[in-house]
């Protein structure tokens, strides 16, 4: 998909450089004597928030919008490995979806969120686990985007949070409730 740059506006999402990013300032010059107005956006990649970048441009430009996913994992394990010290390093996230399906991240050093993860997995998890702990699970809520890569666009993703949630699950209902239904008077 692809928008005019002069219809942008301040939250809307845009790819900029190849990177998926939201605006975060809009300001439209006059048209001159050429008739065209002059954008100038300053925008944040949402993969890597600690980005931003100045794009100047026509009026008449039309510019690509990223795709967006943005989802729950809740974390299974941890796959761990020893190192050349024979310290337990990890290596991969185990964690699954909304569907049950079983997805792997392979840890990122020197990246917050998922040593984030890590310790509050270790926390709810550790060596002894209590009994207050034990309905609890470390969700990643991850953000899925297009990224160009040359002439093609790959999907890339970041933790964008991570959480404690209590697990739930699903009662039957008895049926006999007056949930969804209304008395006509």
């Amino acid at each position: 998909n692809r928008i005019e740059s002069s219809r942008i506006k301040v939250r809307g999402k845009v790819m900029v450089k190849g990177r998926p990013c939201v605006c975060k300032i809009a300001s439209f010059a006059k048209p001159g004597k050429h008739g065209h107005i002059k954008c100038n956006f300053l925008v944040q990649d949402l993969l890597k928030p600690d980005k931003k970048y100045q794009h100047v441009c026509p009026g008449k430009d039309m510019i690509d919008v990223p795709e967006i996913v943005k989802y729950d994992l809740i974390v299974l394990s941890l796959r761990e490995e020893l190192d050349e010290n024979m310290m337990e390093e990890v290596t991969e996230i185990v964690a699954i979806d909304e569907d049950g399906e079983q997805v792997i991240l392979p840890f990122e050093e020197d990246n917050d969120a998922f040593e984030d993860a890590v310790e509050k997995y270790h926390n709810l998890h550790g060596e002894e686990e209590s009994e207050d702990n034990k309905d609890k699970v470390v969700v990643l809520s991850i953000i899925q985007a297009t990224v160009a890569k040359g002439k093609k666009f790959i999907w890339e993703f970041a933790i964008e949070r991570v959480s404690i949630a209590t697990k739930t699950t699903k009662k039957k209902s008895g049926g006999g409730g007056r949930r969804g239904r209304r008395r006509r008077r």
